[in-house]
């Protein structure tokens, strides 16, 4: 299987997978050194003084650390998608990589009202989230696209193309996104399956009623590590996808100074070129063409 990973804080309407960690917070950090100019200008000068500790900027995730959103059980390596977004954001905000610190801070805590120990959390959170009424989130720094999961010896591991979904019997959690997307981006030449759970999505698979599944990325991941014999095969853009976003302390000074980092590494096609790196060849899920 091509995908192994627990996602955090995401439903299957999608966008929270809880994932458990032991204590409330736990600090892995390099040696701490003053902040760093790296030559952002005004992002530099917004975050200088707005973090919770001077010269270090305070990053937390749930502790999971699995890929492709974290490798190597280490969110401090700059390797996985969310790590290579938290560093570049810091890098953006004048933080070199021995400023930061990670903190583990599990979802529920993080999301609680109140003073947070960090300035900013990301673990596949989505702003669309009802408890984003005690915290801040960030703009969006990905938008999750729509992916296929089938089980590796099935003809429907071959798709390469949306074309190819056309003749499959596809199944979507029923009242998704996802669901919405097959009738409208795929039109299939089968009517598509409305699942009631993913639980009963996963079992629709293994029993041959469907020939693959659709997921938004993230839950797609879930699901291929799930199902014995079941990988994630493609993935494609679609409209209206769960956004992940960065989560703060409600009010944060940071919050505005984050929105601009995102806002320079999506214009300057960083955010761009970590999505293809760790989430298309990293994970090994190539985008279905058109």
């Amino acid at each position: 299987m091509l995908l192994r990973g627990t996602l955090v804080a995401l439903s299957l309407s999608l966008v929270f997978a809880a994932g458990g960690c032991g204590s409330a917070v736990e600090e892995t950090s390099a040696e701490q050194t003053p902040m760093a100019d790296s030559g952002t200008g005004d992002l530099v000068s917004c975050a200088d003084g707005r973090a919770r500790e001077e010269g270090v900027l305070r990053i937390a995730t749930d502790g999971s650390a699995q890929p492709p959103w974290f490798v190597g059980d280490d969110p401090a390596n700059g390797r996985g998608f969310e790590s290579g977004v938290a560093h570049a954001v810091a890098d953006q905000l004048g933080y070199a990589a021995v400023a930061v610190t990670w903190l583990t801070v599990p979802p529920e805590k993080a999301h609680e009202p109140g003073a947070k120990e960090f300035d900013f959390h990301l673990a596949q959170f989505a702003d669309a989230d009802d408890r984003a009424k005690d915290v801040d989130v960030s703009e969006p720094y990905y938008t999750l696209p729509q992916a296929v999961v089938a089980l590796e010896e099935s003809a429907a591991a071959g798709v390469r193309e949306i074309d190819d979904l056309e003749g499959l019997t596809l199944g979507a959690e029923r009242g998704s996104a996802s669901l919405a997307s097959v009738r409208r981006d795929v039109e299939p030449d089968v009517k598509p399956v409305a699942l009631r759970s993913s639980e009963a999505a996963e079992q629709s698979l293994l029993d041959g009623d469907v020939d693959a599944l659709v997921a938004d990325f993230a839950a797609a991941v879930r699901m291929a590590d799930g199902i014995p014999g079941a990988k994630v095969v493609g993935q494609f853009t679609a409209d209206g996808g769960p956004q992940f976003a960065l989560l703060l302390e409600k009010g944060s000074a940071m919050t505005d100074c984050v929105n601009r980092a995102l806002a320079a590494l999506r214009k300057d096609g960083t955010l761009a070129a970590l999505e293809q790196e760790w989430l298309v060849e990293g994970a090994g899920v190539p985008v279905l063409r058109d």
